[in-house]
Formats: C-alpha cells, structure tokens, sequence
C-alpha cells in the first residue's frame, strides 16, 4: 500500500467512525422520544433497558451508515481542499480517480459487510428488540391509560379516562365497565376524578375515585314474567378498587412472536414466501 493510499483512508476511517456513532445516538435518541410514554415509570432493569437500546441500535445501522459514509467522504475531501492537499496531489500528476480508489475499494468492501449484516443479523434483532418492546408495553397498565380511548389491559375491565395530568398523574371523567360477570355492560362505575397507583410491591395496582356513582344492573326476580329492569345505583364520595397485578410482570415472550413479519426474514426466507404467494395465486 503506497503512502497515498494510507493517507487517504486514515483520513476517512476517522471521520467515518465519528459520525457514525454521532448518526446512531441520534437515531438512539428518536426512538427514545417516540417511546418514552411506553418505557417511563415502567421500573425497568437496566440491564433490560440496554438490552432493548442494543437491539435497536442495531436495527439502525442500515440507516446511520450510509449518512455516516456521506458525510465522512464530505469532511475527507473537504478537508484535503481546504488545506490544498488535494491541490497538492493533482499538480504532482496523481488524477482524482487514482486519489479516490482506496476509498472506493474501502466502501466495496462495507458494502459487502453491510448486505450480510442486513441479510442476517438485522432480521434477527429486529425480531429480538419488537418482541422486547411488546413485553415492556404490557408491563404495568397504568402507565397505559390514554386520554379519550378504553384500555383493555387489565382482564375484567375496561376503563375510558377523559383527562390525564401526566405531572399528577390525576385522571379526570372515569369510566370504568366492570366485565368481570361475563354479563356486558351491566356494571359501570364513573368518577369526576380519580388517581391510580401501584403499591410498592408491584403486586396490586389501586385506583381511588372520587365524586361519582356505579350502576348496577339486577337480575330479574322472575325470569318467564314481565321483565322490570331492575338496578342499583351507589353514590360515592370516595371509593377504592383493588386489582392484581400478578399478571402484568415483564413476561419474556418467545422470539417467534413477529416472524411472520416482512422486516424479520432474510433473502431465503422472503424468496420462499415469494415463491408460495406465486404458487397460490397461480
């Protein structure tokens, strides 16, 4: 390798690896913003936290690299202009293609290393970081309460809240269906107010309402005769529901969960269901 040849790629590889790491933490960070809602308050470990970001850091290798290898061909060259290095090598009779070969012959070879790391390691942590992200979503229920829509997370109920304090964690107009009868909408329970907590083993989630009312509705006393709708409506000023949280521990799912998915196969794998979609429609 002649002297050129080194200078030009240590000139790269710097930048290159710079702006590398510089494009995955920003990527790192993003998708923290998006998620930061799901993962907040979750008491997660942190060896489970840097295991999600790992996972997801290399499913965006695909996307740093190629802005990593742009911009570190713009700083090399750019550089080597601003210093008259380049101008330097031109006038000694050296063409620019000659100058610029390393490099190509270095990014040829990326090239290469990047098609197999997509081929095989991407779909596999792709598959690793979405299956985790799902475990993380349905741990603690609480955190997933969104203002104006019913969660179902927590089998027997399904509660809409109008109003969230994210601050105070206050939620205001809730509606709770208790579905734990199997009987539909008969029991409802609403508050103009209500604060939802887990205990500090994280055994149990409580929710104490204030303000409201539940209604009840009452089988009939004589099921063939005229039927009179009975119920029962309780007004409250305080009132305290108590529901296990037994099941809602971080439960590892296995990795299959999303291997139907496009993003989580490889060539072999995307050509066979390509060649069996072919087969059915034919």
């Amino acid at each position: 390798m002649k002297k050129l040849d080194k200078f030009v790629l240590k000139s790269f590889i710097g930048p290159l690896i710079l702006t590398f790491f510089i494009v995955l933490i920003i990527l790192i960070l993003q998708f923290l913003w998006m998620y930061i809602d799901e993962l907040a308050g979750k008491g997660l470990e942190l060896k489970i936290m840097a295991e999600l970001l790992f996972n997801f850091s290399l499913t965006f290798v695909p996307m740093a690299l190629p802005l990593a290898i742009l911009l570190a061909s713009l700083m090399t060259f750019g550089n080597m202009g601003e210093y008259s290095e380049l101008t330097a090598i031109k006038s000694s009779g050296i063409p620019l293609g000659r100058i610029m070969r390393p490099l190509v012959i270095m990014i040829s070879v990326i090239c290469v290393v990047s098609f197999f790391f997509s081929n095989n390691v991407l779909p596999y942590a792709n598959r690793q970081a979405r299956t985790l992200l799902q475990d993380i979503r349905r741990k603690r229920p609480d955190i997933n309460l969104q203002a104006g829509t019913f969660n179902n997370d927590i089998d027997g109920f399904s509660i809409k809240i109008t109003e969230k304090d994210p601050e105070t964690n206050r939620l205001d107009r809730v509606y709770i269906y208790d579905h734990r009868n199997n009987r539909g909408n008969s029991d409802v329970i609403y508050a103009d107010s209500a604060y939802m907590r887990v205990t500090p083993d994280e055994t149990a989630m409580s929710m104490v309402m204030y303000n409201g009312y539940s209604y009840s509705e009452m089988p009939e006393k004589e099921p063939g005769g005229e039927k009179k709708h009975p119920f029962r409506k309780d007004v409250f000023r305080e009132q305290t529901i108590v529901v296990s949280l037994s099941g809602f521990d971080l439960q590892r799912t296995e990795i299959d969960l999303f291997k139907t998915n496009a993003a989580m196969k490889n060539i072999a794998q995307l050509t066979h269901d390509i060649d069996s979609l072919n087969k059915r429609y034919t």
